[in-house]
């Protein structure tokens, strides 16, 4: 049986919008691939490729941008 699961956030982290999001959403479009979605998946591959072309990087990786889900995932689908 497949597991899709991104690694866990730690305690010192938790709700200071610092965790990447980044794991969290290739496991889903690793899951969504599994499952025969693959018009959904390359969706957010696409948004993906997007985020990093038009350098809309997190802190962690010497970007300005925050974490949360909102943020990134609009600019993400913005340019899916």
């Amino acid at each position: 049986m497949p597991l899709f699961e991104a690694s866990t956030v730690r305690r010192r982290i938790c709700g200071k919008n610092l965790a990447n999001p980044t794991a969290v959403v290739r496991s889903s479009l690793l899951m969504l691939d599994y499952l025969g979605e693959t018009k959904a998946a390359r969706r957010i591959q696409r948004a993906g490729e997007s985020l990093r072309e038009k350098k809309t990087l997190t802190r962690d990786v010497c970007g300005t941008a925050g974490t949360s889900a909102s943020p990134i995932g609009d600019a993400a689908m913005a340019g899916a």
